[in-house]
Parts: structure tokens; C-alpha cells; sequence
């Protein structure tokens, strides 16, 4: 038996312990992944709530990032579990996760870009934002049923549009308030504030 078990081995072949670890280990994971989710969603909704009400402290950006940190990782550890290698829909359907995950992550940084007013880095990552996310709605037709439970990209391209016209806004309103405090007539100051609007 000893022999036979290094002889499977040897050719590649996954034992039934290796199976049932797998088997453990990907219900763990999956497990993870769900939890990590569900305080995603719930962080969320709170840092909603706080955003419109500037004196409520609650979550920061920075919360959603770890969870999305800790949820991509064990997506990464899915996908390298022994006996799962070599099914192409499995890997395809972790592919596909970690592709919206990482949106959801690369809008959360952007997000965290916004609040120390750094206007640039928060456009281009919420570009790549849109990226992943229109990645994601081309391939997931032919998963829809095992990716129901998924966050809705749509949601989050809507969203993304919306803060990019906010972002663009503020950096315009920004940079128009500080033009027209150093120029010194209000004719001129009329004219600056037109140039930069527009």
C-alpha cells in the first residue's frame, strides 16, 4: 500500500487525503470570502451614512480595502487548491470573483485618494474601476447562475459615474476658489472663474 500511494504520487495523481484537505480547505475559504463580503456590504452602508453627516464618525476607506485585501487573497488560495488545477470552469469562475472583487477594492482606494483631495489619482483609479467592471460584465453571461450572489458591478460603474462628476466638480471648484482670491479685480476675477469652469 505504501508503495502504491508513492506510486500515485509520483504520477500526479490526487489522493484521497489530498481531496478531502482540498475539500476542507475550500469550504474554509468560501466561508471566508462570504463573511469578509458581508461586512464589506455592511461597512458600506455605514460609510454612506457618515458621509452625509460630516460630524458622525464611522468606517473609513481603508476598512473596506483590508476586507477586500483578505477576500482577494483567499480567492488566490482557491484557485491553487490540489485536484481543482486543471477545472477550467472552477478557475474561470475565481477568475471572474477576483475580477469584481478587485474593482470593489480599486473603488475604495480611489475612495481614500478623495479624501485627501487628490484629485488625479482618484480619476485614474476609478477608470481602472470601470475597466474591471466592464471586463467582468463581458464574461460573466455564461456564469450567471453560479455568480448570483456576486456584488452587482452595474451598481458600482453607476456609482464610479456619479463620483467622477462629483471628484471633477470639486476639483474645479477648488482650483476656481483659489484663482479668484489672488486676482485682484472682480472683473477679472469673473473672467479667471469662467476660464476654469469651462
Amino acid at each position: 500500500k505504501q508503495r502504491e500511494r508513492s506510486s500515485d504520487n509520483e504520477s500526479g495523481k490526487v489522493s484521497n487525503l489530498q481531496f478531502l484537505h482540498s475539500y476542507l480547505t475550500y469550504i474554509k475559504l468560501c466561508t471566508l470570502v462570504k463573511r469578509n463580503e458581508s461586512m464589506a456590504h455592511t461597512l458600506q452602508a455605514k460609510l454612506k451614512e457618515t458621509g452625509a453627516d460630516e460630524n458622525k464618525r464611522g468606517p473609513r476607506p481603508q476598512d473596506l480595502i483590508r476586507l477586500y485585501d483578505i477576500i482577494l487573497q483567499s480567492l488566490a488560495e482557491l484557485s491553487t487548491l490540489q485536484g481543482l488545477e486543471d477545472d477550467h470552469t472552477f478557475q474561470k469562475e475565481v477568475s471572474l470573483k477576483t475580477l469584481v472583487y478587485k474593482a470593489y477594492r480599486c473603488f475604495f482606494i480611489a475612495q481614500s485618494y478623495v479624501l485627501v483631495k487628490k484629485w488625479s489619482e482618484a480619476l485614474v483609479l476609478y477608470e481602472r474601476v470601470l475597466k474591471y467592471a466592464k471586463e467582468v460584465q463581458s464574461k460573466v453571461k455564461s456564469f450567471k447562475n453560479s455568480l448570483k450572489d456576486l456584488p452587482d458591478v452595474q451598481e458600482l460603474i453607476a456609482e464610479v459615474n456619479a463620483e467622477k462628476y462629483s471628484l471633477q466638480a470639486a476639483a474645479i471648484l477648488g482650483e476656481s476658489t483659489f484663482m479668484s482670491s489672488t486676482v485682484l479685480s472682480p472683473n477679472m476675477q469673473i473672467v479667471v472663474f469662467s476660464f476654469v469652469r469651462f
